[in-house]
């Protein structure tokens, strides 16, 4: 008798782009999907329901916002169940305040600016004050080809994070004369990287990736994803 049955076993590792071996489901997606919301539209979003069962597992977003005379910028993805997670860093991130604002960033008006280390701002002053020292977790970009031992206990797995983000806005209401130039995560202007996620089933993870590039802020196009789903058999009773 003919019938099918789950024969997955996690990998011990998993070489992004390469997608014939575990029974791995590709879907590529031509012309890619481009999400990108005109200035201060708002968020736009695509969901994927990864593990075919009628709920979104997955969602991949944009926001593009008007906020006190400049804007918030971003893109991230986010983990509609709790067993979805993606693959990233800890980051160390520095805040400073300056007082010196030649920076041409920066409106006429400001006395004061707040930003931190992924920005990109800088200051032409030597004599910045550090404003916090902050821990953040942000999702990783890979490369075609990059072994991802799966194994490694010291891999940091986490529900929700920041491609790319800016905010460049007056801070604190309309009477404050600091400005804030704050950056998010790794991804700014980078082309056709790996996002690499897990999704628990049972006592198991079954793993995955997105190809994706982030060129600019509010803009996300989606290449391929891919889903190391069950492997089904015959087997003869």
């Amino acid at each position: 008798m003919n019938g099918t049955t789950d024969t997955y076993e996690a990998p011990q590792k998993m070489t992004l782009g390469k997608s014939n071996n575990l029974g791995a489901e590709v879907q590529q997606l031509n012309p890619p999907l481009v999400i990108n919301p005109g200035p201060g539209e708002g968020l736009k979003t695509w969901e994927i329901d990864l593990t075919s069962d009628g709920k979104d597992d997955i969602e991949l977003g944009v926001g593009d916002f008007v906020k006190n005379e400049g804007g918030f910028k971003n893109s991230f993805c986010f983990a509609w169940n709790d067993s979805v997670e993606f693959l990233s860093a800890l980051y160390t991130d520095t805040f400073f305040y300056s007082t010196n604002t030649q920076n041409p960033l920066i409106p006429p008006g400001y006395n004061r600016v707040y930003y931190n280390s992924f920005s990109g701002f800088d200051s032409f002053s030597n004599n910045d004050e550090i404003e916090s020292i902050k821990d953040q977790f942000y999702v990783v970009p890979f490369n075609k080809g990059d072994e991802i031992d799966l194994g490694n206990a010291d891999l940091y797995w986490v529900k929700t994070s920041d491609f790319s983000g800016l905010v460049s806005a007056r801070s604190g209401g309309t009477l404050s004369t600091t400005y804030e130039y704050v950056g998010r995560g790794f991804w700014h202007g980078l082309n056709d990287k790996y996002l690499v996620f897990r999704i628990r089933k049972g006592q198991e993870f079954r793993y995955g990736w997105i190809l994706i590039s982030t060129t600019e802020y509010s803009k996300l196009e989606v290449f391929e994803y891919c889903y190391f789903n069950k492997i089904a058999y015959n087997t003869y009773l």
